[in-house]
């Protein structure tokens, strides 16, 4: 299944259990080969804190995370991990 880059920005990210962890702001993209080994989320306010992560100094807290973790692509992005799961994932 093929996606365009661009309809991929701003989807909501999900963990396996449905709870919403950010949005969809990017990827990274190997050029060597055209794969995709990573996306980009910014974290929702709330998670940070929860997730083990360290407030940025910028507007948003955003990660990156592993391509390997997606389960499924629609009107959403959902993990293969649940939020319990998601922190050992990082």
């Amino acid at each position: 299944m093929a996606i365009e880059v661009g309809c991929l920005k701003e989807k909501d990210v999900i963990t396996k259990d449905g709870k919403m962890i950010g949005s969809l702001i990017g990827a990274d993209i190997e050029t060597e080969n055209w794969s995709v080994p990573t996306i980009r989320i910014e974290i929702e306010k709330d998670l940070i804190k929860e997730l083990g992560l360290e407030k940025s100094m910028m507007k948003t807290t955003k990660i990156k995370l592993s391509t390997g973790l997606i389960e499924l692509v629609g009107d959403i992005v959902q993990l293969s991990v649940d939020f319990k799961n998601l922190k050992d994932a990082l």
